[in-house]
């Protein structure tokens, strides 16, 4: 998958060259555009650090998955990983887009990881409870649990330049690629477990939706337009800094070192308003 998303961009790329002498008119200038799709999301490793009135302590290249949901029926509720977006042409290649990439990053405890810093409190291990400079030494992160799972939230803006590929004289139907970059906020929703109290239970806070960071992204996608209904697929990379995510409620903050994410997109929208394609 991680190869297929890098020939993808890679042609985007490409294309844009052997089309630059292409001249014809899309008839895009003024028109608007939504689209909804999902995504699969890949994650580069980021140092993740806990702050906290027992203590402030660093698990370094933390890994985090993404979780698409294996229930078909959610892909038609939020719970599933997705990406809604609104665009508008300001002239007939360029266009302005505004929307949010419903993203997921998991930690991933089960690996072996350093982990540096101090922390007052004995964490539960496998059923033991142990000093925590032993998990430490262990290297082992699993008295922890942390995930942005509803979701790693990226809200954005951007510029999206258009140019064609395919397309039929009458314009019932076409084929366009697309170049675009932006900048936003990410706005996650953290859950926390911490194994860390004198029963083997946890303390577990679902936070609340909080702006906790930034981001930049470049895409490249590919639209396959019908009329006025088109299917999407791209491939988009957003470079995120998390810097005050809650740890238990107010209770802390977690922050992360700058993460980059590539999505796998597919999806379907609809073209409307300014000129309409001849029939």
């Amino acid at each position: 998958m991680r190869h297929l998303l890098l020939v993808l961009l890679a042609a985007l790329f490409v294309v844009p060259i052997a089309a630059a002498a292409e001249k014809k008119e899309l008839g895009n200038k003024g028109r608007k555009y939504i689209f909804w799709g999902f995504n699969r999301g890949y994650n580069s490793d980021a140092d993740l650090t806990v702050r906290s009135p027992d203590g402030t302590f660093t698990i370094h290249d933390a890994r985090g998955e993404d979780r698409p949901s294996q229930d078909v029926s959610s892909y038609f509720s939020t719970t599933a990983q997705y990406n809604v977006r609104f665009g508008w042409f300001v002239s007939d290649r360029w266009a302005i887009e505004v929307g949010t990439d419903h993203m997921k990053w998991v930690f991933d405890n089960s690996r072996s990881y350093d982990i540096t810093g101090s922390y007052g409190r004995q964490v539960w291990i496998d059923g033991t409870q142990v000093d925590f400079a032993t998990a430490q030494a262990m290297q082992d992160a699993r008295f922890l649990e942390v995930e942005h799972s509803d979701g790693y939230n990226y809200v954005h803006s951007s510029a999206q330049y258009f140019y064609p590929i395919v397309v039929k004289d009458d314009k019932r139907w076409s084929l366009v690629g697309s170049l675009g970059g932006g900048a936003g906020l990410l706005y996650p929703k953290t859950r926390v477990q911490i194994w860390d109290q004198a029963t083997n239970e946890p303390r577990d806070v679902d936070n609340r939706f909080k702006v906790s960071g930034y981001g930049i992204d470049v895409e490249a996608k590919l639209r396959f337009i019908y009329r006025s209904f088109f299917i999407e697929a791209a491939s988009r990379h957003v470079l995120g800094k998390i810097n005050d995510a809650p740890f238990l409620g107010s209770d802390g903050s977690i922050s992360q070192s700058a993460i980059y994410t590539s999505e796998v997109i597919l999806g379907i929208g609809g073209h409307f308003g300014g000129r309409k394609h001849r029939r």
